[in-house]
């Protein structure tokens, strides 16, 4: 019986600390993602980013549960504005694009200096990349397989942090699903390619 008092005052004195440093952190981010790479390939040709979604301007929130002060761990919902590419360059396309991502991220904050708190992020997800012309509305979707962030938070009040991020993200799509005139259906694609999205932007995070 000793031993195992002993053994649960250890294991309370380990976790208690981490425990007292657990807190919430909500995020929002807004910037320009440039689409690199292809969205799919085939016998003609791949079909390139640039002529899909050439860009995007993301609207992103984060929600993070903070391991430590350092360390936290949660998900991010995003979502694109699309910047459309040649494939809606055509007499009578009314084009709209969007790109969705959901995933999870943990981000390392280092020690502040002054008032700047650098930081790192990596996370992986999913992704949904549709365009609509007014004739079809047509979605490429799939794995977000890294994305890979770096920034720096200025404290601007006691629980408030804004300041620049950059972010590089490498995906492949799957499956496209179309609705529309051209049919409806669902598959997956026969010849997939590597993309990739590298965004610039302005992180705002408030900790509770």
């Amino acid at each position: 019986m000793r031993k195992l008092l002993m053994v649960g005052a250890v294991t309370a004195a380990l976790l208690l600390p981490t425990a007292s440093h657990a807190q919430f952190t909500l995020g929002a981010r807004v910037g320009y993602g440039f689409g690199l790479g292809d969205v799919a390939d085939s016998t003609t040709g791949p079909l390139e980013m640039s002529d899909w979604n050439e860009g995007q301007v993301p609207i992103q929130l984060d929600a993070l549960f903070r391991l430590t002060p350092q360390l936290a761990l949660g998900g991010y919902a995003s979502y694109g504005f699309g910047v459309t590419g040649d494939v809606c360059d055509f007499p009578g396309a009314d084009c709209d694009g969007s790109v969705i991502r959901l995933g999870l991220q943990g981000t390392y904050s280092f020690p502040t200096t002054g008032s700047l708190a650098p930081w790192l992020g990596v996370g992986a997800g999913y992704e949904w990349n549709t365009i609509d012309d007014g004739f079809d509305e047509a979605t490429f979707k799939g794995w977000e397989y890294l994305n890979l962030q770096a920034g720096g938070d200025f404290r601007v009040g006691t629980q408030f942090w804004v300041g620049p991020y950059v972010m590089y993200s490498i995906g492949q799509y799957t499956d496209v699903e179309n609705e529309g005139v051209s049919g409806n259906f669902d598959e997956e694609i026969p010849d997939k390619a590597m993309h990739q999205w590298l965004s610039f932007g302005l992180r705002g995070k408030f900790d509770l």
